[in-house]
Parts: C-alpha cells; sequence; structure tokens
C-alpha cells in the first residue's frame, strides 16, 4: 500500500487511461467518483484496488465496484448511484468509437483517446488534497462543533464522517457523526436523525449509546452542521480484529451481538445493515453493535427507504431485502446477516461466493449454502444447524429474533443441546409418515402430483422468472402438504401467490388447507365449509386445479343437505350469486322446520349482499342475531356499512349507520372476535371521518383512532382499512395545504399499507384497486414530476390488470384499465392528433365494458365525463365541437334512466348544458335555455342531496357564467350573482375551512365587482370582499396558487398594481410548475407589469425594466397556450409601451414598434373570425402610425 492513498488512486486513474480491458477503465472511474460524491475515501478505494489486483493474478476478473460490495465497504444504493453518475460522463470517441471516462484532475492537460489520439472531452473533477476534508468542516486543528472539540477524524462512509471528539461540558470523549455535506438533501438529515432515534430506543451494553442529537454552525465556513453524539468505543470492528481470535471468542461475540440486537427488536427495531464492520470491540472484548442508520422501527411515522428499495450490504442482505419487500422486512432479517457471519466464523467464507451483482443477488434467493461442514473440517454440527436455520428463504423458518438466535448460541456454548435439527427431505416424511398414518393414504393421492412436481422442476432448473419461482414454490407446497407441514405449505403457497398472483397450483394448496379445517369438524359443518370456500375461489373459476378444488368442496358437501348447499357452492363460485339465492330459497321453503335452517338464511343474505340487495338482507338477518352473535355480526356490520354509503348517495345522513357497524364491531371484539370486530370499527371510524371531512370538521382524530385500533391486527383487509385511513387522511391534508405537493409521501404510506396487504394475500382484488386509485390520485397532481406522474400511471395500470385478474368481472378494474390506457396514449396532450387518438382509445375501451355490463351506472359516468373532458380538450386547442356535448349528455341521461337519484349523473348532465351554454354565448346564439337546464339539473340534485356543498359550489359556478352572459347581453345581471354569492356562502357555512369554497365566492365578487363598475357605482367594496375571501382560502391551503393569481386580478381593478405583481410571483414560486401548465397566471403578471410600468413612466422613473419583464411574461405564456389572443395583445401593447418611452431615450424604439406589430399579425393570422378582430385592426393601425411617425422625423 503507498503512503499517500490519493497519489495511488491518481496513478490508478491515469494508468487507465491507456487501451486496456475496459473494465479497467470503468474500474478507474468507478474509484474516482466514489471518492468525489463522499461515499468511500481515497484509502478505501486504493485498498480495494489492491485486492483486485491479487484477484487478478488468480486469474479472477473482478471490477473495483464488486470488490468494494464483496468487502461491505459499499452500500448497495450507493453503487446504483456511482454507477448512474458513470453512465452520465461515459464518452464514445467521436474518430474511433473507443468509450472511454474522460475524468481529469484540474490543472492537468486534456486527455485524448488512448485509441486514435483524439482529444476527449473532459469532466474536470478536483480532487481532495492529501489530508483534506471534503464535507461540511474544515480541517479539526482546534476545532469546536457547538460545545464539542473535535480531536480526529475516526473513519467515513457515504453520508458522514465520524470524529473523537471531546465533551468538555460533562468531561467525555464521543464520537461525533457529522454529515459530510453542509447541504445535504433533507433525506439524509432525516437519515441521521433516525439513526439517532433509533438507537435512542434502546440501553444495552452491546448497543451503542447516544448521547444527543443536533446541528452547529461550524465556525470555519459558516454552514451548518447536523450531528450525532455516540458512545466512544475506543477499539477496531470485528472484521479487524477477524484473524487474531480464537474460534470461541468469535463464537462468544456473536451471542453478544445477538443478545444486543435481540433488545433492539424486543424495542421494535430492525437494523438492517449488520455486517462484522458494524460491530465494535469494546475493552475486554465487549462487542458494541453500531451505524443503525438504515434501521426501521414500528414507531417510526415516516418512510425514509421507497418500497422496491434495496438496502443493506449485499453480502449480508437476506432475501426479503434482496426482493426490496421493505414492508417485509422484520427482525429476521438481521438473523440472516447474524448466520452469514456465523457461516464466516465456521468456514472463513461467505455462504454465497458470487460476485456481487445480479448473480449474487439470485444465488441469495434461489441456492442453498454449502454445508459448513463440506468446507471445513471439525465444524460442530450443532453450530452448523443453529446457522443453517438463519440462512432458511422463508423469515418464518429462522429464529424469530436475535434474542433467540442468542439463546441458542448460549445453548451451545453450555455444552447443552440446541434446538435447531438438519433434517433431509426424506428423513422428514419417514418421521411425519411415522407420526401420521394417515398421511401415507395423502401419499396415494398426492404421489403423482409431487413426482411430477419434483420432476419438472429438475428438468427446467432453477430459472430467474417470477413463474419459474411460483412453480418451485408450488411443487415445495405438495410435498410440505404430503408430509403434513401444514405451516410451511402456508408459507410456500403464499410465497407462489407473491410471484404469480393467479399461480393455480398455489390456489389449490391454499384450498386444500382450508378442506382440511372441515374435515374433522362435528355437528354441522356443511355451510361453513361453503361459505368458507366461497370466500376463498375468485369468481368463475377456470383453472383446472381451481375447478379441482370446487369439485372436492362440493363432493364434502354430502347427506341430507349437501345437495343444495353443493349447487349454492358451485354458483357462488362462479359469480351467479340469483341462481345460489334460488337454490338456496327453494331447500328452505321445503325445510323450514330443520333446527339448522337459520343457517341457511344466513348464507342466503350474503347471496343478498353480493346481489347489492343490502336493505332485504338486514331484514332477513336481524332475526338471528342472537342465535349465533359470532357468526351473524360480521355480516350485519358490513350491511350496516353498506347502508351508510347507499344513505350518503342518496342525500341521507349515513352516521346512524356507520354508528351501528362500529356497535357491532365492538361486541364482536370483547366477545367473541377480537380481530373482525376491530376490523368493523376501523372501516367505520373510517367512513366516519369521511363525512366530518366533507362537511368541514377535522377528520385527523377519528383517523387516528382508526389507525391505532388497526395496529392491533394484521389482517389483509385491516391493511386495507388502514390504506383507507391513510388516503383519506392524504387528501385531507393536501387540501389543506399540509403537504408538499413536490413529494406528497401520505399517498406513499397508503401505498404501503395496501401492499402490505396483498404481500399476505396476493389475490385481494380490493387492495390492488384502492391502490391503483392512490396512483390515480397522485398522477393528478400536476406539480409532481412528469416521470413520477408516468410512473404512478403505470402502476395504477399494472393494478387494474391485477384486480381483474383477481376478479374477472370487477367494472371498476376494467373502467380503470381504459382510463390508464387512453392516458398513455395521450401522452402530454400536445399533440392534437395523438391526443385525441388517446382519448378514442378510452372511449372504445368502457363503450366494450358497456356491451358486457349494460347496466354499470359506473362505466356509463365515466364515458360520460370523457366526452365532456374530450370537448374541453378542443375548446383549448381552439377546436370545439357540438358532438361530444351532445355524447356527453346522452350517457348521462342514460345514468338517470339507471338510477334517477344519481347525483353524480345530474352534475355531469349539468356540467354539459353548462358548456353548450358558453359555447353558444362565444357563437353570438341564445345561452339562457341551456343555462336554465343546467340550474335545474343543480336544484335536482340540491332536492336530492340538501347539504351537498361540493353541488352548491358548482351552481355558485354556473350562476356566476349566468350572471356574466346576462351582462353581455345587456339584461340585469345582479340576481344570478347574489345566488352565486349565496350558494358559496352556503357552502362555507357547510364545510367552514375549505379553501376552494372562498375561491368560488371570491370569483363571485370579482363579476359583481366588475358587473358595477360597468354600471359606474363604486366596486372597490365588493373587489375588497374578494381579496378578504382569498385571504381566507390561502389562510387555509397556501398552495392553492389559483388564490394568488385571482387576488392579483382585484388588486389591479384597484389600482394595487405593485401588490398583484407581486401575488403573480408568489405563485410562480409556490408552484414552480404552475407557470408551465397554466398561461392565465402570465396573462395577469403581464398586464400588471405593464401597469406598474405605465405607472412609474407617468411619475418620472424608468419604466423600462417593467415593459421587458412585461414582455417577457406574456412570450411565456403565449409558449404555454398560443390560442389565447389576450397573450399576444399583451405583449404587442408592453413592446408599444416600452417603444413610446424609448423614442425620449434616443434608440431601440423602431424595433419595438416593429415587435408589437409582429404580435398583432399574429392575432390576426390565428383569429380572423374573432368578434374582436375589428378592434386588433385599430390597434395595430395605431401602432404602424406611429412608427411611420418615427422614420418621418
Amino acid at each position: 500500500m503507498t503512503s499517500d492513498p490519493v497519489d495511488a488512486l491518481k496513478r490508478f486513474l491515469a494508468e487507465s487511461q491507456t487501451e486496456g480491458a475496459p473494465e479497467d477503465d470503468e474500474s478507474a472511474a468507478f474509484g474516482w467518483l466514489a471518492v468525489q460524491m463522499g461515499h468511500e475515501s481515497a484509502r478505501e478505494i486504493a485498498e480495494a484496488n489492491a485486492d483486485r489486483g491479487e484477484r487478478a493474478r488468480r486469474g479472477e476478473r473482478w471490477s473495483l465496484r464488486e470488490v468494494l460490495e464483496k468487502r461491505g465497504a459499499l452500500l448497495a444504493e450507493d453503487s446504483l448511484a456511482i454507477q448512474r453518475a458513470l453512465e452520465r460522463i461515459r464518452h464514445a470517441c467521436e474518430r474511433c468509437g473507443h468509450m472511454s471516462y474522460p475524468l481529469h484532475t484540474a490543472g492537468e492537460e486534456s486527455l485524448r483517446c488512448c485509441r486514435c489520439g483524439s482529444e476527449l472531452p473532459t469532466v474536470c473533477v478536483t480532487p481532495p488534497a492529501p489530508g483534506r476534508f471534503r464535507g461540511s468542516l474544515s480541517p479539526p486543528v482546534q476545532r469546536i462543533l457547538g460545545k464539542y472539540r473535535l480531536v480526529r477524524e475516526l473513519g467515513r462512509g457515504g453520508m458522514g464522517v465520524v470524529y473523537e471528539a471531546e465533551d468538555p461540558t460533562l468531561r467525555r470523549q464521543v464520537a461525533l457523526k457529522v454529515l459530510l455535506d453542509a447541504d445535504a438533501p433533507p433525506s439524509h438529515v432525516r437519515r441521521l436523525e433516525r439513526e439517532a432515534e433509533a438507537s435512542a430506543q434502546l440501553s444495552h451494553p452491546n448497543v451503542v449509546r447516544v448521547h444527543e442529537v443536533g446541528a452547529a454552525i461550524d465556525p470555519a465556513s459558516g454552514g451548518p452542521v447536523h450531528f450525532i453524539a455516540m458512545e466512544l468505543v475506543a477499539g477496531e470492528t470485528l472484521r479487524q480484529a477477524g484473524e487474531r481470535l480464537s474460534f470461541a471468542e468469535k463464537v462468544r461475540i456473536l451471542a453478544e451481538v445477538g443478545d444486543g440486537v435481540g433488545h433492539a427488536h424486543s424495542r421494535g427495531v430492525v437494523h438492517r445493515d449488520l455486517k462484522p464492520e458494524n460491530v465494535l470491540l469494546a475493552a475486554g472484548g465487549r462487542p458494541v453493535v453500531s451505524d443503525f442508520g438504515l434501521a426501521s422501527w414500528r414507531e417510526a411515522r415516516t418512510r425514509l427507504t421507497r418500497p422496491g428499495a434495496i438496502m443493506g450490504s449485499p453480502c449480508y442482505m437476506a432475501p426479503e431485502q434482496v426482493r426490496g419487500e421493505t414492508a417485509a422486512i422484520g427482525p429476521p432479517a438481521d438473523v440472516w446477516a447474524l448466520g452469514v457471519m456465523l457461516y464466516e466464523v465456521l468456514t472463513g467464507k461467505l455462504p454465497f461466493q458470487e460476485a456481487p451483482g445480479l448473480a449474487l443477488f439470485r444465488a441469495i434467493l434461489l441456492s442453498d449454502p454449502v454445508r459448513p461442514a463440506a468446507l471445513s473440517s471439525g465444524v460442530p454440527r450443532d453450530l452448523e444447524a443453529v446457522c443453517l436455520k438463519c440462512l432458511e428463504k422463508s423469515p418464518r423458518a429462522r429464529y424469530s429474533d436475535g434474542a433467540e438466535f442468542a439463546a441458542e448460541i448460549g445453548r451451545w456454548r453450555r455444552g447443552e443441546g440446541v434446538r435447531a435439527r438438519r433434517v433431509g427431505v426424506l428423513g422428514r416424511v419417514s418421521r411425519r409418515l411415522r407420526r401420521n398414518p394417515w398421511i401415507s393414504a395423502a401419499w396415494g393421492a398426492l404421489g403423482l402430483v409431487v413426482l411430477s412436481a419434483v420432476l419438472v422442476t429438475a428438468a427446467l432448473g432453477i430459472r430467474s422468472s417470477a413463474r419459474a419461482r411460483a412453480d418451485r414454490y408450488a411443487s415445495e407446497a405438495a410435498l410440505a402438504y404430503a408430509t403434513g407441514d401444514l405451516a410451511r405449505t402456508e408459507d410456500l403457497a403464499r410465497g407462489a401467490l407473491a410471484e404469480v398472483p393467479d399461480h393455480p397450483e398455489a390456489r389449490y394448496w391454499l384450498g386444500r388447507l382450508r378442506l382440511r379445517e372441515y374435515e374433522g369438524a362435528r355437528g354441522f359443518p356443511e355451510v361453513r365449509l361453503a361459505a368458507g370456500i366461497v370466500e376463498l375461489l375468485p369468481a368463475r373459476p377456470e383453472t383446472t386445479a381451481q375447478k379441482r378444488l370446487r369439485e372436492e368442496a362440493t363432493r364434502m358437501l354430502d347427506g341430507t343437505h349437501g345437495e343444495p348447499l353443493a349447487a349454492a357452492v358451485r354458483a357462488l363460485c362462479e359469480d351467479r350469486p340469483e341462481e345460489a339465492l334460488a337454490v338456496l330459497d327453494e331447500f328452505l321453503r321445503s325445510e323450514r322446520s330443520s333446527p339448522t335452517h337459520w343457517e341457511f338464511d344466513v348464507l342466503a343474505c350474503r347471496c343478498l349482499y353480493r346481489l347489492g340487495r343490502f336493505e332485504e338482507a338486514r331484514a332477513r338477518l336481524e332475526p338471528f342475531l342472537v342465535l349465533d352473535p359470532a357468526r351473524t355480526a360480521p355480516l350485519w356490520g358490513r350491511l350496516m356499512l353498506a347502508l351508510g354509503l347507499e344513505a350518503e348517495r342518496h342525500g341521507s345522513d349515513p352516521d346512524p349507520w356507520f354508528e351501528r357497524a362500529s356497535d357491532a364491531g365492538r361486541r364482536l371484539e370483547a366477545e367473541s372476535s377480537p380481530d373482525e370486530g376491530r376490523l368493523l370499527r376501523v372501516m367505520a371510524q373510517t367512513l366516519l371521518a369521511g363525512t366530518r371531512w366533507r362537511r368541514g370538521v377535522d377528520p385527523e382524530p377519528k383517523v387516528d383512532e382508526a389507525l391505532g385500533l388497526i395496529e392491533r391486527t394484521g389482517t389483509p383487509d385491516a391493511w386495507v382499512a388502514r390504506g383507507d385511513a391513510l388516503f383519506l387522511r392524504a387528501e385531507h391534508r393536501k387540501a389543506r395545504g399540509r403537504i408538499s405537493l413536490a413529494d406528497p409521501c401520505e399517498y406513499q404510506e397508503a401505498i404501503d399499507a395496501y401492499s402490505r396487504a396483498l404481500d399476505i394475500d396476493p389475490t385481494h382484488g380490493p387492495a390492488y384497486l384502492k391502490r391503483a386509485e392512490v396512483h390515480r390520485t397522485r398522477w393528478g397532481i400536476e406539480s409532481l414530476p412528469e416521470n413520477t406522474r408516468q410512473a404512478d400511471r403505470d402502476a395504477a395500470l399494472a393494478d387494474y390488470e391485477r384486480a381483474l385478474g383477481a376478479s374477472g368481472r370487477s367494472v371498476a378494474a376494467k373502467v380503470g384499465m381504459a382510463w390508464a390506457l387512453g392516458v398513455g396514449a395521450r401522452g402530454d396532450e400536445v399533440d392534437l392528433d395523438r391526443t385525441l387518438a388517446g382519448f378514442d382509445e378510452e372511449i372504445a375501451r368502457v363503450s366494450e365494458v358497456l356491451e358486457e355490463e349494460p347496466r354499470s351506472i359506473q362505466a356509463v359516468l365515466r364515458r360520460g365525463s370523457l366526452f365532456q373532458e374530450l370537448a374541453l380538450y378542443r375548446k383549448l386547442r381552439g377546436v370545439e365541437r357540438m358532438e361530444e356535448y351532445v355524447s356527453a349528455a346522452a350517457d348521462f341521461d342514460r345514468a338517470l334512466v339507471l338510477d334517477p337519484d344519481s347525483v353524480e349523473a345530474l352534475r355531469g348532465r349539468a356540467a354539459v348544458h353548462g358548456e353548450i351554454s358558453r359555447y353558444f354565448l362565444g357563437r353570438s346564439e341564445d345561452p339562457f335555455p341551456e343555462a336554465e337546464k343546467c340550474l335545474s339539473d343543480l336544484a335536482r340534485a340540491l332536492e336530492i342531496h340538501p347539504g351537498d356543498a361540493d353541488t352548491l359550489i358548482v351552481r355558485s359556478k354556473y350562476y356566476r357564467g349566468l350572471g356574466f352572459a346576462k351582462r353581455l347581453h345587456g339584461r340585469a345581471p345582479m340576481e344570478d350573482l347574489l345566488a352565486a354569492i349565496d350558494d358559496a356562502s352556503g357552502a362555507i357555512e357547510i364545510r367552514k375551512v375549505w379553501a376552494g369554497d372562498f375561491l368560488a365566492r371570491a370569483w363571485a365578487y370579482r363579476e359583481l365587482g366588475d358587473h358595477l363598475a360597468d354600471q359606474g357605482q363604486d366596486a372597490a367594496g365588493a373587489f375588497e370582499k374578494g381579496i378578504a375571501d382569498l385571504f381566507e382560502a390561502l389562510r387555509f391551503n397556501s398552495q392553492l396558487v389559483e388564490c394568488y393569481r385571482i387576488r392579483a386580478m382585484l388588486h389591479q381593478r384597484i389600482g394595487r398594481h405593485d401588490l398583484a405583481v407581486e401575488d403573480c410571483e408568489i405563485a410562480l414560486r409556490t408552484d414552480p410548475t404552475y407557470g408551465q401548465r397554466s398561461s392565465a397566471i402570465h396573462l395577469v403578471h403581464a398586464i400588471a407589469l405593464r401597469l406598474v410600468g405605465e405607472a412609474r413612466a407617468a411619475g418620472g422613473e424608468s419604466p423600462i425594466a417593467s415593459y421587458r419583464a412585461a414582455i417577457q411574461s406574456a412570450g411565456t405564456g403565449t409558449e404555454v397556450n398560443p390560442n389565447d389572443p389576450d397573450l399576444w395583445r399583451q405583449r404587442g401593447f408592453a413592446r408599444f409601451r416600452l417603444a413610446v418611452w424609448m423614442e425620449g431615450e434616443g434608440d431601440g424604439a423602431a424595433s419595438e414598434y416593429r415587435g408589437a406589430i409582429a404580435d398583432f399579425d399574429e392575432i390576426l393570422q390565428r383569429f380572423p373570425s374573432d368578434p374582436a378582430v375589428g378592434r386588433w385592426r385599430e390597434e395595430r393601425a395605431m401602432v404602424e402610425a406611429r412608427l411611420l411617425s418615427l422614420r418621418g422625423r
């Protein structure tokens, strides 16, 4: 090793700039970037390169990246970040095409291609000087950070540097971990805080103690430095001490590490990055677990690891970490890492020797480690058994936590027998056959299935595809079932379904487990069996395995009541609840005297529930509640929830129904079924929170109550209910402006909850649908980056497809797929032809759904809305047509035939009438008949649902539009404008805190003020009231940028042009994407800037800066929407005003006059038939006359 690692690294880089193996060039650049990005030190890179050289001399070709990952010195996420940076600087020589990484240090000559000598474009990277600190701290010579005096650097990693420091207040030495970068992203700061919070939960001699977490100002640089002050462990790492420790010492250390990690597990903390480098050895050989930077724990309120992220050091990662299943990573993941460390102690090798990358990950997922005894003689068999149990693929098959691992090691050290045993497949089979004679018979029936499955697996080999893994899990499930290992059967079957949700053999083995539950039942198990199979099987089972399961279930339903039950099960499994209900009713007419007839009534109520006949089901079920509350209460609670939703849809108060559901859940929780009872209460509390939210009452107390209940149960339905509550909370916080629209992580929490449900039950159709809806909602946040929105659209499409696979008749899934495909086809809605084709595709897909399900009101409403959206898109592009409005109105008419009380259909049809009225207004035709139809539909909607604030706001908008139309036609608008204000006030009275309601009333006050101004009356009072409403709206949601634009317009009308400019600029700062989406903000901004310029000119000040800013803002608006004539006109006026002022300056006026004329020419060319064309010609002539006058001087 060289004395100067930086010089060694520079030589490494220079030596690679000669023609050689491509991986040498890439490794050199990788090492250089690793140092520059702060992930590694120069010394670490030099040592890793030396290791790479040793491997090369043995004939092994390893890249530097693979060596760093193998040594555990580089996190997977940091490795990927460096690799992405490499891809950005990789360059092909323009002359010969040779690929290289043209990095060089500051001050050096430019580099040339090693093949042809051509000069390469370079990325200049300044290396750290020897001994210099690259982070936020200057050299620690007598350095002070807060109250700490820095002594020396102990080490550094991807995010931070660790110093030995002195705390003079308490006179103790500490380890001070600080972030490398003063401008570290918030996620790094949160991760540092997370490390401190996780460690602070713990108090154990084998876990590092945290003294303080905070931030201080670096006196040398003046920048903030975030730090953690921890216990100083004055020793080396387990990795460094490994060679000199005896076997017994290593085992003892691992037992104590397991004890410390077990303490963390008991507090809900999972380390997730255990490895020898993170175990420090204190005085006396006491191991101390450190670096909880990747830890997770139960009480964490925020998720710093995105779902699917691979976190940890590759060689020590458990299969669930490799798969990126962040929700499934628990204490068994740390047990796996302990097993890897124990394997190293036993053999001196890692259990998987593949190079880091896909090969290593594939081995962790699919291969079994070589038995330690096969690699090293004298390995204690009991420790080998403990080690291999830690390395089981299934988390359930490992020790449950670190404490159990430590206890096993403790038993071995005391000479006692351990509980882990290595037993081969044949041994397991033989032992279980002796214990369970009934399995012998099962072998005869299952032998062919098992043998064929094993042969298929052997023939195909281990493949990396999801289908291959699912096939292997299903085959092993067959073997586990045959040997009587029912718990493992379920684990394997669910593992197969996690890979392939509709895997038929996996479903079959889960079904066999369900049948086993009823084989030994006493009394009257038939109905319970029927209900169980109905719940398990998807509708219309079509695969051979599904049909086989259904046939086995119906064969079990023999005896007196078996035949009708078998027929009912068959009908329900094929999604024919009407037929099942008819069969049950026919049986009940002849068997009403049977003491068990009520069981059939309960099953019939399930049929009614599926059919949506909730009130009928309630009346039929109520008499049987006292006979068997445990059996009937869950269905009763679901019926109460459904009836509440029905009541809300028809304008009635749903809360009494939701309260009854909550009461049913409370009784269930106390008497017979705690999990089911809590689930009912959670669903009821979430729905109650939703009604409160829609009334303007803060829903979060109810949401928090629901989330508190869910923490005590973990069924798929419970996770779905948790997702519902989190989704509602995210929507509430978005409406109140309490989440970042640039990173709305609250929605991710809901997605994670639905994902947990699907981890447990990959066939849960509602979870897929609900997760898709969250992705769809997040896609609708226009301030998000386009690639993020596209990813949400793709995720929603995938979930809709899976939901359709789980339930082939889901109209919601079909309509959702049509939306996702249509949005994808439309692209960014700039290309007119492509966008129109995208709309046509979605409309065609929804029409196909309607051919299959002609009475689906959901599909009819969606198609009507699509026609509306298409008409709006055409209007904004200047190609509006009446046909889309007619088609939309026809669909809403059809929806009202299906449900005359559909408020959504009435609002949709009202919107169509309103748009047609506006269409006629723009063509100088009579708009009022359509406007009256619009208001009539909204009045009917309010009769059905009197307290619907949304409908009041919609009607306020159309009253406002009607008033505007009357102003244009010389008719009195006052009555309509006051009605608009009244409706908005009614919504405010209902919801009180909704920013959009105040915005609607401010719009109405603006229209009223404009009318008063037209009449020569004092309009300032109306404008001031509008401004006051907008202040209220922004108080409730400061991110509602439209409020700033409207307030700027009102300031303009009162003459406060400087405040109007300020509001426009606040809007553009608050949402940087607003100006890319809306041309309206640029129009208001340009007008305000021009008027400010005119005021300055009138006062003798130079207006040039204001006029130029107005020209720029209007120009940006024309780029966003070139079909708005007002933007071209405002730019022309601003240029005209600038030219007039510049005439006095003596230079440049002519070019500005010509620019203004060009803007008016653009208007006249784009909009030749607009009613205002005469006025535009006059304005152009005025500018041209001024230019001619200038030329004549």
